[in-house]
């Protein structure tokens, strides 16, 4: 059942097809069956999450309110708080195609990963507005969409 008294924020399809739906007060819900039911899952955090990436490992790692990333190994029966360089709100991310997962949030945050979400490190942008959206941009960029309106921004390179 999908609770009426939470914001929803997000959609998660995790690799074996199930789906998830992020969103306040720390709620996840899981799907096994394309939507018909849902039922709540333990919840690393209880604040608000914005959105969630699968990495290449198959990874689920979950972000939100104040910085807070969670990483599951395990479609989300285990988490650990993955420690980065920012309290920003993280609003939304997306795994480009070499497998980099990238999260962008207030304040001008940019936390790129290339270690299937153990590690992430901020990316200057010299910018203070928010960004809710990376999407894939141009070779080694991300497009990052916000208050400001669409940038393009270098990724550095990958040290794989």
């Amino acid at each position: 059942m999908i609770p009426d008294d939470k914001h929803l924020n997000a959609f998660v399809r995790l690799p074996e097809g199930r789906l998830l739906i992020l969103g306040e007060a720390g709620t996840i819900l899981v799907s096994p069956d394309e939507g018909k039911t849902w039922s709540p899952i333990a919840s690393p955090y209880k604040g608000s999450l914005f959105g969630g990436l699968v990495a290449e490992d198959g990874s689920l790692v979950v972000f939100g309110l104040r910085g807070n990333i969670y990483r599951s190994p395990d479609g989300g029966k285990t988490w650990k708080a993955i420690d980065n360089a920012s309290t920003a709100t993280l609003m939304g991310g997306s795994k480009l195609p070499d497998g980099a997962l990238v999260i962008a949030g207030n304040g001008g945050t940019v936390l790129v990963s290339r270690d299937n979400g153990q590690s992430f490190v901020p990316l200057v942008t010299e910018s203070t507005k928010a960004f809710a959206k990376a999407v894939l941009g141009s070779a080694n960029a991300v497009v990052l969409i916000g208050e400001t309106g669409v940038r393009e921004v270098t990724l550095p390179s990958s040290k794989r």
